[in-house]
C-alpha cells in the first residue's frame, strides 16, 4: 500500500513560514510579503488607550492640495515611528476623491448615493466627507502631538473645513465601560488577507482596504431602565466578554453574525472606540465612534440590512450622527515604507494565553495569530498558508454554533423520490427492505446533498477554492448526519420501533476495506455488484447485491456532483488565476474517479475521503482512523 501510492518524486521539506534574509540571521516573516505586509502601517492596530478621529471636507471647487496632504501623510508616520507607544496614524479617502489622485489608474467601489447607507432606514448616515483620520496612541501626549500637526496643514488651508472628535480618556470599552469591541476580529493573516485586505480580485490596490465609519450617540434613558442582564442579553455577551449562549434572536451578536452564499461567515475588522462624556452620569460616554474594515463595502452594506431587517436590539439604543464609507490606501500607494505585520497587529489579552513552552495552544484566536506571523517555536514547521487559511475557515465554522441554533430539516421520505422503474424494482420482492434501503442512499447522496433548499441547508455542498480534497463532512456531533431519509413503511415502523431500531440506527462501528474500492476503483465495483445481483441464487442475496449497487451508484452520484461544483467555481471572477486552476483540477479529478480507478496518492485520498463523508452523511458513524491497509 505505502509503495503503490507514494508520492512520485522528491519528498518536500515541510512548509516553512519564515526565510533568512541574504544568509544572515534576521528572520524575515512569510507574513511579511502577503497583501497584509503592504497594509497602511496603523490599520490593523487595534484597541488603544488614546484615539482621534478627524473628518475633513474640501468646499466646492477647492484645490486638492495633494502635495501637503501627502507630505502631512509621510510626517505623521515619521513622528509615530520614532515615538512609539503604538503611536500610529491612518488616512481613509472618499473612493471618489482617491480615484482622482491616481488618474483613473484605479477603480473603486462608490459611496450608495443619498443621506443614508442603506434603503428604507435612517439608521445608517452617509454624510460622506473627503477624508478621515484615525490617530491612536497609548500615549495622550502623542496623540495631541498628533492633532497639531494635522490641525495646522488643514488650517493653512482656506478652502478646507474639518472637525477632530477625541475618544473617551482611557477607556477602550463601550456603554458606560461594560463591554469590549473588537473579539470577533479575525487575528491571523490568512483570514485579515482573506476578508479585510484588497487583494488582485478585489477593487482597489493590493494591501489597501475600504472603512465603514458611524458615529454613535447613546441613548441613554433606554439604556438606564435595562439590568445588567438585559444589556448582557442585548449584546450577547457579559460584561467579562464571555459569549452568551441565549436564544434571544436580537441580540447583537446574532443579528450581525452574517452568512455568505455558502453559509459561511464572511469577517470584518471593528476598531470602535467610545467618545465623549454624558451628563447624566459617571463614566458614561456620550456615544461610540464605529470604525470597521473590509475588503468591500458590500459586506458592510449587507450587515446593516440584516440588523435592521432582524431588529437588532442595540441600534435601537443608538442614533448615528455622521459616517460614511471611505477606502484606505496601501502604504505603496502613500510611498510609505510598510510596517512588519507582528509590529502593529496584536492579540487582544483575553486570547494572548501562551503556553511556557510555546508548544501548547489555549484559544483558535492564539493559534491561528502565532502560527500566520512566524510566533511558533519552531517556525520552520508551522503548516503551509494554504493549510492555515482552511484551518482558519474550519474554526470560524465550529464558532457559527455560538450565533444561530444549528440543526438540519426532515428528509422526505424515500417514496417522494422514487421512479417507474424503482418502483416496478420494488414489486419484485416481496420484502424489499434492503432495496430500499440503498434507494435511501442513493437519492440522499445524489439529489439531498447537492439540490436546493437541503445542500444550503444541510451544508454538505461546498468547495473552498484552496482544497485539495474536496468533500463535506456532516457538522453535528462526530461529523454524523442528524437526519436519514425514511423508507419503512408504516406497518414496518411498529415492529422496528419494539426492537429499538429505525432507518438512523444503522451504526455498526465497522472497518470498511477501503482497499477494495482504491484497487478496482467505483466504477467497476458497481459493475461487480450488479453482475452478481444477476447471478445470484436467492432472492435475499440478490436484495443485497442490488442494495449495494445502489449505494455506490449514491457515492458516484455524489462525486460527479462536485465535479459539477468545482467546474461552476472555476470561472468565479472573486478567486485568483491559481484558485481557478486548482478548482479545475479537482473538477477532472472528481470525474475521473467516478470512471477509474484513482493512480496516484491524491486521488486515493479523494476517493476515500469522499467515500468517508458518504457513509457519515447516511448516518454511518465510521472513525477516518480506521482504514483498512
Amino acid at each position: 500500500m505505502a509503495s503503490q501510492w507514494a508520492v512520485q518524486g522528491v519528498m518536500e521539506k515541510p512548509a516553512k513560514r519564515a526565510r533568512y534574509e541574504n544568509g544572515g540571521t534576521e528572520q524575515v516573516h512569510e507574513c511579511d510579503s502577503k497583501p497584509i505586509g503592504r497594509v497602511q502601517p496603523g490599520l490593523l492596530a487595534a484597541k488603544p488607550k488614546h484615539g482621534a478621529f478627524v473628518t475633513v471636507r474640501y468646499q466646492q471647487g477647492a484645490e486638492p492640495h495633494r502635495q501637503e496632504i501627502m507630505a502631512l501623510i509621510r510626517s505623521l508616520q515619521e513622528y509615530g515611528s520614532a515615538a512609539g507607544e503604538r503611536t500610529w496614524s491612518v488616512v481613509t479617502f472618499n473612493p471618489e476623491l482617491w480615484e482622482n489622485w491616481q488618474n483613473g489608474q484605479i477603480s473603486l467601489e462608490k459611496r450608495p448615493e443619498g443621506k443614508y447607507l442603506i434603503p428604507n432606514s435612517t439608521k445608517f448616515v452617509n454624510t460622506g466627507g473627503d477624508m478621515f483620520f484615525f490617530l491612536k496612541s497609548d500615549s495622550m501626549e502623542h496623540i495631541g502631538r498628533l492633532k497639531d500637526m494635522v490641525s495646522q496643514q488643514l488650517n493653512a488651508f482656506q478652502d478646507v473645513s474639518f472637525d477632530i472628535q477625541d475618544s473617551e480618556t482611557g477607556n477602550n470599552r463601550v456603554i458606560g465601560g461594560l463591554f469590549a469591541d473588537g473579539l470577533a476580529n479575525p487575528t491571523d493573516v490568512e483570514n485579515i488577507d482573506d476578508f479585510v485586505i484588497t487583494t488582485e480580485v478585489d477593487k482597489g490596490a493590493t494591501g489597501g482596504s475600504y472603512m465603514l465609519t458611524q458615529k454613535f450617540v447613546f441613548n441613554w434613558t433606554i439604556l438606564d431602565n435595562m439590568t445588567r442582564d438585559q444589556l448582557e442579553n442585548m449584546i450577547g455577551r457579559t460584561v467579562k466578554d464571555d459569549i452568551l449562549v441565549v436564544d434571544d434572536p436580537r441580540r447583537h451578536t446574532k443579528c450581525a453574525h452574517l452568512l455568505d452564499e455558502n453559509g459561511k461567515h464572511p469577517l470584518i475588522f471593528r476598531q470602535s472606540m467610545p467618545y465623549g462624556l454624558n451628563k447624566t452620569g459617571i463614566g458614561r460616554e456620550e456615544g461610540a465612534f464605529y470604525i470597521s474594515c473590509a475588503n468591500t463595502c458590500q459586506r458592510f452594506l449587507d450587515i446593516l440590512k440584516q440588523l435592521v431587517a432582524q431588529e437588532d436590539k442595540l441600534i435601537s439604543t443608538v442614533h448615528a450622527e455622521e459616517g460614511s464609507l471611505w477606502y484606505v490606501p496601501s502604504a505603496d500607494e502613500l510611498g510609505l515604507v510598510p510596517v512588519p505585520v507582528r509590529e502593529q497587529l496584536t492579540l487582544m489579552p483575553q486570547w494572548d494565553v501562551k503556553s511556557d513552552n510555546g508548544y501548547m495552544f489555549y484559544n483558535s484566536r492564539e493559534y491561528m495569530y502565532r502560527m500566520t506571523t512566524g510566533g511558533y517555536m519552531d517556525t520552520q514547521y508551522t503548516p503551509s498558508s494554504r493549510v492555515l487559511k482552511l484551518m482558519g475557515r474550519v474554526l470560524t465554522d465550529w464558532q457559527r454554533s455560538w450565533f444561530e441554533k444549528m440543526d438540519e430539516p426532515l428528509i422526505p421520505d424515500l417514496q417522494t423520490f422514487l421512479s417507474k422503474e424503482d418502483r416496478k424494482l420494488l414489486d419484485n420482492y416481496d420484502n424489499a427492505v434492503p432495496i430500499r434501503k440503498g434507494l435511501a442512499t442513493f437519492y440522499t447522496l445524489q439529489h439531498i446533498v447537492s439540490t436546493p433548499p437541503f445542500s444550503r441547508k444541510f451544508d454538505l455542498y461546498r468547495i473552498y477554492p484552496d482544497e485539495l480534497i474536496v468533500g463535506v463532512m456532516p457538522s453535528f456531533a462526530f461529523g454524523l448526519g442528524k437526519r436519514v431519509m425514511p423508507y419503512l413503511t408504516p406497518e414496518e415502523q411498529i415492529p422496528a420501533f419494539q426492537m429499538g431500531v429505525n432507518e438512523g440506527a444503522a451504526i455498526g462501528h465497522v472497518v470498511p476495506d477501503y482497499q477494495v474500492i482504491l484497487d478496482k476503483g467505483l466504477h467497476a465495483l458497481i459493475d461487480e455488484m450488479e453482475n452478481s445481483a444477476k447471478s445470484a441464487q436467492t432472492k435475499d442475496k440478490q436484495m443485497f447485491f442490488i442494495s449495494a449497487a445502489k449505494s455506490l451508484l449514491g457515492v458516484q452520484a455524489y462525486i460527479e456532483s462536485y465535479a459539477v461544483l468545482a467546474d461552476n467555481l472555476s470561472t468565479k471572477e472573486t478567486f485568483t488565476e491559481e484558485q481557478k486552476a486548482n478548482l479545475r483540477q479537482a473538477r477532472d479529478r472528481m470525474k475521473k474517479l467516478t470512471k477509474e480507478k484513482p493512480e496516484t496518492f491524491l486521488e486515493a485520498t479523494q476517493l476515500l475521503f469522499a467515500m468517508h463523508c458518504c457513509l457519515h452523511i447516511v448516518g454511518e458513524l465510521i472513525s477516518i482512523g480506521r482504514l483498512c491497509c
